[in-house]
């Protein structure tokens, strides 16, 4: 069984149509904080910063205005958690979930710096692999209407690479960051944590460029504002810490046995070993080959007037 708030990814073979009662609007801002948040946006930094060696990294795209401890909740609720300190530990578990497959949801991740600091919150959702999570960084941002506002960049990393000019393993993400920065509203709006959600317009962001490491980013350059005000209690039954249990214990045990024997045949051999070290070592040949095409043309210079995105 899947533990509670476990994310699953469906592909739908026909259209989804919803009936209209199910459809309901996004919560809004009034008009005058709208007018706020446009001049505020505008202030906000755009990019986030690799320290080692100093190279503009992720953009920002989502703001957030809330108390720490209800910005920590609504996360929480939402399945996200945050990330361990780089350590000989957590180095260790890293190589363990490579090698045999395996989830390290509170992954390191590395540091990227708004206006010269560390984020405040790191937090990330991982799936059954290591190589693939959704994450975010949130930099608390002073404040707006008296309350802390946060700035947060979304990526959604897709794959392990090998980073070449540090020698370091490394994430690829989905260029198409805009998706990453949908996911985190949609999760927050779920927790019925926030009470009003805006998608605004930056003019100085670039809609192309790349990330420290080279990986492409696409974007509409817009990023989304959320008010936290509070989590709602929340009644018996909710968020359940345990789903119910498939089967008896002689059931279970068989089944984990058949599916640990089934890993071991498929994973936990030198062939297979050998095979994932070649993949990496191909998708981070593909990284550095990335990085050099795409920094002298896609550099964050580029404006929204650029080209426009190509098409899904």
């Amino acid at each position: 069984m899947l533990p509670a708030r476990a994310e699953l990814s469906l592909r739908l073979k026909a259209p989804l149509r919803a009936p209209e009662e199910a459809v309901r609007d996004y919560p809004e801002f009034d008009s005058e904080e709208l007018l706020e948040l446009a001049g505020l946006v505008r202030r906000v930094p755009v990019r986030a910063y690799a320290s080692d060696p100093a190279r503009p990294a992720d953009m920002t795209n989502v703001l957030l205005s809330g108390a720490e401890e209800t910005v920590r909740a609504a996360f929480e609720r939402a399945g996200w958690v945050g990330a361990d300190g780089r350590s000989p530990a957590s180095v260790g578990r890293t190589v363990k979930a490579i090698v045999v497959h395996d989830a390290y949801r509170r992954a390191p991740m590395s540091e990227l710096l708004v206006a010269g600091r560390s984020p405040d919150l790191p937090l990330q959702k991982g799936g059954n692999s290591y190589e693939k999570r959704h994450h975010i960084r949130l930099w608390r941002y002073g404040t707006w209407r008296s309350n802390p506002l946060w700035v947060g960049a979304a990526t959604h990393d897709i794959a392990v690479g090998l980073d070449w000019r540090r020698m370091r393993l490394t994430h690829r993400i989905n260029a198409r960051i805009d998706s990453e920065r949908d996911k985190v509203v949609h999760d927050l709006l779920f927790t019925a944590c926030a009470d009003a959600v805006e998608w605004l317009e930056r003019p100085a962001a670039p809609v192309r460029t790349v990330t420290a490491t080279g990986e492409p980013v696409l974007t509409a350059g817009t990023t989304a504002a959320l008010r936290l005000p509070a989590c709602p209690e929340l009644g018996p039954g909710a968020m359940a810490g345990a789903a119910p249990q498939w089967g008896n214990a002689f059931t279970r045990y068989l089944r984990r046995q058949v599916l640990v024997v089934r890993s071991d045949l498929l994973r936990a051999n030198n062939i297979w070993s050998a095979y994932d070290v070649g993949r990496l070592a191909w998708l981070g040949i593909r990284g550095r080959r990335a990085a050099a095409e795409h920094w002298p043309t896609l550099g964050p210079a580029t404006g929204p007037t650029g080209s426009p995105l190509p098409p899904d």
